[in-house]
């Protein structure tokens, strides 16, 4: 594996010894992605380290794969963009905000050779995001709890969030109701003291709770209220069920998250932070 660095300041001067350091090699480093170099240095991936959509297209023009250790994504329109010029490419776009922030990155290698969530990591995360001094946020704590849910439940016909950042600490809340009458709620809290994150699913009076803290080495699980629920199909319990126990052994793992639908995920939580008052657009 061969990885060039493309771009200036502290982050690219950063990235040239990690990736010297990880099982990839470092083929060159390049200010601008224009240097008529990188053609020349058969590279397999690059590493944009700027805020530039035109960069990352004409990096794939070139045959390489982007990994974005920053954002580069303002909003909606710019992921689509993205995800289209680098799928008629052939290319991969592996932003590395999600990984970075949630501490899954052992080498930049690792990283490269495994991919990142899509959809220019649902908007850069950050972007929806208020970036606090850790670099961490709530939304990557509500991120692969939705993609869960989307995988087992299908798209929510309906679903409204709130963010609030201020003094240090982040807050995301989520509900999103599903066909079959599935109701989600996410309620996300980070702070530079700890997170707590609680995944609510209810379905026609059976109700369970799970809440994980960073601080903890495994979420705890909340068992439900032994309610009988009435009226309810048994294949959208056993869903509902088999939900639950895929996002509590994900968590356990720390899955690092492929949403299969990426795009998807993002006109979702657009829509639902835009009825909230937070859209994904806020920088």
């Amino acid at each position: 594996m061969k990885a060039i660095v493309v771009g200036s300041g502290a982050l690219a001067d950063a990235l040239k010894p990690a990736v010297s350091r990880s099982r990839a090699e470092l083929a060159g480093a390049f200010e601008s992605a224009s240097d008529p170099g990188i053609g020349e240095c058969s590279a397999d991936v690059a590493l944009l380290c700027a805020s530039d959509i035109g960069a990352a297209i004409r990096l794939a023009d070139l045959g390489l794969d982007v990994a974005a250790p920053c954002p580069i994504a303002a909003d909606l329109g710019d992921a689509e963009r993205l995800h289209a010029a680098f799928r008629a490419r052939g290319r991969r776009l592996m932003p590395l905000f999600f990984d970075r922030f949630s501490r899954n990155v052992l080498d930049i290698s690792a990283a490269i050779e495994r991919g990142a969530i899509g959809a220019v990591g649902v908007v850069d995360m950050l972007r929806v995001c208020p970036e606090l001094p850790d670099g961490g946020s709530a939304m990557r704590l509500l991120l692969p709890a939705l993609d869960t849910a989307v995988r087992w439940l299908g798209e929510p016909v309906e679903a409204t969030g709130f963010r609030a950042a201020k003094g240090g600490t982040d807050c995301a809340a989520l509900t999103a109701r599903f066909a079959g009458g599935a109701l989600l709620n996410l309620q996300a809290v980070y702070g530079l003291y700890g997170s707590a994150f609680n995944f609510l699913y209810e379905l026609s009076g059976s109700l369970g709770n799970l809440r994980c803290d960073a601080r903890e080495a495994r979420p705890v699980v909340f068992e439900p209220e032994q309610i009988e629920p009435t009226d309810v199909p048994p294949s959208l319990l056993g869903a509902a069920a088999a939900a639950v126990d895929a996002l509590v052994s994900e968590l356990a793992s720390q899955r690092p998250g492929l949403p299969k639908d990426a795009l998807m995920l993002a006109r979702v939580l657009d829509g639902a932070f835009a009825k909230g008052g937070y859209s994904l657009e806020a920088g």
